[in-house]
């Protein structure tokens, strides 16, 4: 990753004309290399969490990371649209691209942590299996991110509380995206991406779940912008990964 961005779109601002021309970009395009458990079982019976995570969770290429809430999918998918529909680039909205984390901890609970007998869930090994899975998701979202050359914090009511450069955030994915980001390598531009995602364990059932946490959210080393200046941006350049370099002189750097 090279820069990050604090985002403000205000309301309406892209959701609206560029959702449909986003998702037309993620047709068919979410994870379909999902393996069967089965297939991912070791001769000594354990998992393998690296044929799991490139299955559910693959690397692509993609000029801009997306971070935001899971309420706010239909404007990061609206803002893919218009950064590739305007400005040629590639997106990453890891619930558009990558396998619901929830429906493979799911999978994995069912084979490896139901009890037949009582007709229950082990709590012990539930703990063990959402653990891993949890991790395989946030080192895959921390490798998209570093493999991006730069990322966008949309930053709505609903994925931020406060205001200023320090807030809260009571989802976990935001939380670890956002530290990730503040702790990451700055890269050249244009850096290689290797080939080697989602807030898709914030799908849920539509049950309300009581458990609530704060995190302690620096955004400082984010720089802020609006619709204003995004559109400000697309008057001034062409098309393509290069048309980056212009954002970057237009918004000064806080890590500078």
């Amino acid at each position: 990753m090279y820069r990050g961005f604090n985002v403000d779109l205000g309301k309406g601002a892209f959701e609206d004309t560029y959702v449909a021309a986003g998702e037309s970009l993620f047709a068919g395009r979410q994870a379909t290399l999902k393996p069967a458990l089965d297939a991912c079982v070791r001769a000594d019976g354990s998992l393998d969490g690296g044929k799991i995570s490139s299955g559910w969770f693959p690397q692509v290429a993609c000029d801009v990371f997306l971070s935001h809430s899971h309420g706010d999918r239909e404007l990061a998918i609206g803002l893919s649209g218009w950064l590739h529909d305007q400005l040629g680039l590639t997106s990453f909205v890891d619930s558009c691209l990558w396998g619901y984390a929830d429906d493979l901890l799911a999978t994995v609970d069912k084979a490896q942590s139901w009890n037949k007998e009582t007709g229950h869930y082990s709590y012990e090994l539930r703990n063990i299996t959402t653990a891993h899975v949890h991790a395989m998701l946030a080192t895959s979202l921390a490798a998209m991110m570093d493999a991006t050359e730069c990322l966008m914090f949309i930053n709505t009511p609903l994925s931020t509380k406060g205001t200023g450069k320090i807030r809260e955030t009571e989802s976990p994915w935001i939380f670890s995206e956002i530290e990730a980001s503040r702790m990451m390598r700055r890269v050249p531009k244009r850096g290689v991406i290797v080939n080697e995602s989602v807030e898709g364990v914030r799908k849920t059932a539509g049950a309300k779940l009581a458990a609530k946490f704060r995190h302690r959210l620096d955004l400082a080393h984010l720089a802020p912008i609006g619709a204003d200046e995004l559109i400000a941006w697309n008057k001034a350049v062409g098309r393509g990964p290069e048309t980056l370099d212009v954002l970057y002189g237009m918004i000064e750097d806080p890590q500078v």
